[in-house]
């Protein structure tokens, strides 16, 4: 369980620092219309072709927006086929340039969470299939239906076992073997299983290269084979990179088949979109009328806060003469009070001094528990020093004891390098670290002595750490 659970935490940790370290894909907008400028943000107005919409539409993440160089805070307001209204917080003013930067980390933090969720038990079978614990079972012989493609005796074999498949089933061969004419073969006679149950099967063609993609394409289309016309048409080539001719080909092309359908969609739900309109309409028009609203309320505020300023200047005149009257009365009653005062201040003095001879005292027991706490500094200078010491030791013995894990699991699961290793004809990594720990050609017997006694080891150690930091901390 350990190797492949750490080969899927090891994963995970890579797809970790490619969320960190995703760089913002970005989308050129160019100059935008000012739709509403508010106290703190502006609503622009974007014009934007599909394919941008589209690479928008990939990410679901936070939206920054750069313009004229500075990034700001946006959110999606509209989306059409053509346009895009975006709130632009913190900004406001004219623009030569805006670039949309969108955060594509989503990608990685998917994978992570799929591989997150392939530690589950629910995969367990997979995993034993993918690390080498479960046996590949391959696939079963079919008879074929359709061979339109004169194969050899091979290239037969692996389309009949490929459609009878119950797991996973690898074709391997080098170039020119003809593993580009049997995929073809493969997805042809797919269709044609699936299409006694009339059921539409789904097949997904993947590739290092667009052109090998493409070779696909052009041998299934070449033979007009009746698979490619059910609706829209089975056959989507998906992606920008192809190098199918557009016009031979049209028919094929994602981004054809998906404008056909939009616009099918478009003029389906056109008459439904209509009384929308009009409601958005009678919206506005009530938006505008509480806008007028606000803004006669707006007024009225301004006026009162006009009046309350002259009231409150008034007020000020008032509250200045009252003062003047309040003072004359204040010096009599001043002068009373600081006769009375100044009895007391000489009482005060006599306490003073008494409070200074305490103060002295004070200073010396203070002195006193200095003294101590130097003494008490010291003493945990030296805990912290032997807690050091024990530390270092203690990742001397795990590095020890990774090394001689390590080296066990290489002895059980690489046989023939370990057999060529003791054989002086193949040399670890590690190397130096087996010599350093006396574990350089060891047997298996000896190095799971040598794990158990690192472990002891560190228990050892362990239990010394801990009676340090209780002692310290007992201090």
């Amino acid at each position: 369980m350990g190797a492949w659970l750490d080969i899927i935490d090891n994963y995970i940790k890579l797809k970790e620092l490619q969320i960190k370290h995703t760089p913002f894909e970005i989308i050129e907008l160019g100059i935008g219309k000012l739709v509403k400028e508010e106290e703190h943000s502006a609503i622009l107005d974007f014009t934007i072709d599909q394919y941008k919409i589209d690479t928008f539409c990939r990410s679901s993440e936070k939206l920054l927006i750069d313009i004229d160089g500075e990034k700001h805070k946006c959110e999606v307001l509209g989306l059409s086929k053509d346009h895009i209204t975006l709130t632009v917080h913190g900004y406001s003013g004219v623009h030569n340039d805006a670039k949309l930067l969108i955060d594509m980390s989503f990608i990685f933090k998917k994978q992570k969470e799929v591989l997150e969720e392939f530690k589950s038990d629910k995969h367990c079978i997979l995993r034993g299939q993918l690390f080498g614990n479960y046996e590949i079972k391959g696939g079963d012989s079919t008879e074929l239906n359709n061979r339109n493609e004169p194969l050899n005796e091979l290239q037969n074999k692996a389309v009949s076992i490929a459609l009878g498949v119950k797991d996973l089933f690898l074709i391997w061969g080098p170039p020119g073997t003809g593993k580009t004419t049997i995929v073809p073969e493969i997805t042809k006679n797919y269709c044609d299983l699936w299409k006694k149950d009339n059921t539409r099967p789904r097949i997904l063609i993947c590739a290092w290269t667009n052109t090998a993609i493409d070779n696909v394409v052009k041998k299934l289309y070449k033979e007009n084979y009746n698979i490619i016309r059910y609706k829209n048409g089975v056959i989507i080539r998906y992606g920008k990179g192809t190098t199918l001719n557009k016009d031979t080909y049209k028919e094929v092309l994602y981004d054809v088949q998906e404008k056909e359908c939009r616009d099918r969609i478009e003029k389906e739900y056109a008459s439904k979109l209509r009384p929308l309109e009009s409601a958005k309409k009678d919206i506005s028009e009530k938006i505008k009328e509480y806008e007028n609203k606000i803004a006669t309320i707006q007024n009225k505020t301004s006026e009162l806060k006009t009046e309350s300023s002259k009231l409150v200047k008034e007020l000020r005149g008032q509250i200045d003469l009252d003062i003047e009257e309040l003072k004359d009365s204040l010096k009599f009653i001043f002068e009373i009070e600081l006769s009375k005062r100044q009895k007391q201040i000489y009482a005060y003095s006599n306490e003073l001094d008494n409070i200074r001879v305490e103060h002295e005292n004070t200073i010396k027991f203070i002195e006193e528990l200095a003294k101590t706490i130097r003494r008490y500094e010291v003493d945990i200078n030296n805990f912290k020093n032997e807690n050091n010491k024990l530390n270092e030791s203690k990742a001397e013995l795990q590095h020890n004891l990774d090394i001689a894990k390590g080296y066990l699991f290489f002895i059980k699961q690489s046989k023939l390098k370990y057999l060529a290793y003791l054989a002086g004809v193949y040399s670890p990594s590690y190397l130096n670290d087996l010599i350093k720990y006396g574990l350089h050609k060891k047997r298996a017997d000896a190095v799971i002595l040598c794990i158990e006694a690192v472990e002891q080891k560190l228990i050892f150690l362990e239990g010394k750490l801990n009676e340090v930091i209780f002692v310290s901390t007992s201090n």
